[in-house]
């Protein structure tokens, strides 16, 4: 007789895995496993066909999202939709559509297989690509708003620029004078984001991109005149 209980117990869970089936579930059927195949992946391999427009998204965002998510995606009974940009990294990480989801394939993977909430699947693949469409608008929207933000506070010039400014075509003023602050407060890759965020605002509220694009950045060249004022102590 073996005398080892730490033998007997091995042997015994040996036997345990060895045990025949209680017959409890089953074997999914090729076309239950179809339903859940239904990843995407960043490169969009695998997206079904269908379409949708951003003006289309904002009705199923305000009867399907708008609840948990807030209007504006701000938040409402869940986390919000934007915000949240270099936070994943921090104590308190904040997934967003700005931080967590940069693709717009894996967005719609994420969306049509867990929402809404409590009815996860229920949403057509023409309402999932519009809801997607909608939600990048908005979280454009909210990025152009806090980078103005975020330009105030940081050196326009030095090793580190907050980004490719203007200010670097004109090495030869001074460092604090006005056309310099002034300049180096455009950041290029916003601007190519302002009229990015126009072709949208346009096809969201069916409008003229040229119009729109000129008043934001108009707006934009009236907030860097500002900036330039302010920092240069003119």
């Amino acid at each position: 007789m073996c005398k080892n209980p730490l033998l007997l117990i091995i042997i015994g869970g040996i036997i345990l895995a060895q045990s025949p089936k209680y017959g409890v579930g089953r074997a999914p059927t090729p076309e239950e496993v179809k339903a859940w195949d239904i990843s995407i992946p960043p490169d969009g391999t695998g997206l079904p066909e269908g379409s949708g427009t951003a003006a289309q998204g904002k009705e199923v965002y305000a009867s399907k999202c708008a609840k948990c998510h807030g209007g504006q995606g701000q938040g409402g009974d869940d986390a919000p939709l934007v915000g949240g940009q270099g936070s994943l990294r921090t104590p308190k990480p904040l997934k967003t559509i700005g931080s967590f989801w940069p693709y717009a394939t894996t967005l719609f993977d994420y969306t049509r297989r867990a929402m809404p909430f409590k009815q996860p699947g229920t949403l057509t693949d023409n309402q999932v690509y519009a809801v997607v469409a909608h939600s990048g608008v908005v979280s454009m929207l909210s990025g152009l708003l806090s980078a103005g933000l975020i330009t105030i506070g940081a050196p326009p010039t030095g090793p580190n620029p907050p980004g490719a400014n203007l200010g670097i075509f004109v090495p030869m003023l001074e460092e604090t004078s006005f056309v310099t602050q002034f300049l180096s407060a455009i950041d290029l890759v916003l601007v190519w984001w302002v009229v990015t965020l126009s072709i949208g605002l346009a096809v969201l509220y069916k409008r003229r991109t040229g119009g729109i694009a000129f008043t934001l950045l108009c707006l934009y060249v009236l907030f860097a005149l500002v900036i330039g004022y302010a920092r240069s102590g003119s």
